[in-house]
């Protein structure tokens, strides 16, 4: 088994699956809050919104499963000094650093 496969998938897909389940929990409360009289009028934002949300939670998993697809592959062409994955470009404490999306190093520039 290996561990930090499995730690890239979780902190890949966490985000999406978390999406996922809000908006699936917000559809099934703005379904049955039709009757409700607090909630009634903001019933059919809250299913729409939550099936939105839910959508964007599909398509942003199948992108990120696409990009890891890839790069187990060796196909994408990544600037990580380690495995070769795609590098974010983020800003932090002490100036911009890049972390790579699929081992999770980070370098600074």
């Amino acid at each position: 088994m290996n561990i930090t496969r499995i730690e890239r998938y979780a902190r890949e897909l966490a985000l999406p699956i978390f999406f996922m389940v809000v908006g699936g929990i917000s559809v099934a409360v703005g379904v049955k809050a039709k009757d409700a009289l607090l909630l009634a009028s903001a019933a059919p934002y809250l299913a729409f919104g939550g099936l939105g949300a839910a959508v964007f939670g599909v398509f942003w998993m199948i992108w990120a499963l696409f990009q890891m697809d890839r790069w187990e592959r060796g196909s994408i062409v990544g600037t990580c000094p380690n495995c070769g994955g795609a590098e974010s470009n983020l800003d932090g404490k002490y100036g911009p650093y890049r972390r790579c999306r699929m081992c999770g190093a980070k370098r600074e520039g």
